[in-house]
């Protein structure tokens, strides 16, 4: 959502979208299940699945077992919903998926933005930060590692793919426990003003 309203001056063609979820999200149950899946699948032991009906241990994983009680396709009509209500009227919202990510903590999205093929690296990556983007260095992507603890979204410097000129990827990771709290204290205080 933040980088269809970032690069709204250069006139996206498409934006398109891959979320990847954390097993925070199922909260403390849903990280023991991780933790414990691991640990079983390293032992050469049966996986236990009480929380997603599905091996989420070395996993990526479009969708969850069918006795899930955190069905994947709800959260993402869930995602779809808030970038839809958070987007000005006039900007396009973005073809959004989501894989389960075998990992414990931070939220990460992979995007394709088509834009004029003139477009240049300094012109997007201006517009991310003046977005609220944290750019980071070209040989230090972001992580869900390198996010935790901190409160902004960190952004990879935006890369044109080579064999569509119109096209450019964008690689970012959040904090999705500090990110999503911050936000809310943001919003509380404007509330109150």
């Amino acid at each position: 959502m933040r980088l269809c309203v970032a690069l709204r001056p250069l006139g996206p063609k498409a934006v398109a979208a891959v979320a990847f979820h954390p097993v925070s999200t199922a909260g403390q149950a849903g990280i023991e299940e991780l933790e414990s899946q691991t640990g079983q699948l390293l032992s050469f032991q049966p996986v236990g699945k009480q929380i997603f009906d599905a091996q989420v241990a070395y996993t990526l994983l479009d969708r969850y077992g069918p006795g899930s009680a955190q069905p994947l396709g709800a959260s993402l009509e869930t995602m779809r919903g808030e970038i839809r209500a958070c987007l000005p009227q006039d900007v396009e919202p973005p073809a959004v998926f989501l894989l389960h990510a075998p990992v414990f903590y931070g939220a990460m999205v992979a995007a394709c933005v088509f834009l004029d093929p003139r477009a240049d690296v300094q012109a997007i990556s201006g517009l991310c930060s003046q977005s609220g983007f944290t750019l980071t260095e070209a040989d230090n992507a972001p992580t869900n590692v390198s996010c935790a603890g901190e409160t902004s979204l960190q952004l990879a410097p935006p890369t044109r793919d080579l064999s569509n000129p119109a096209a450019w990827w964008f690689w970012a990771a959040a904090d999705n426990i500090r990110l999503p709290a911050t936000n809310a204290v943001k919003l509380a205080e404007k509330l109150l003003e």
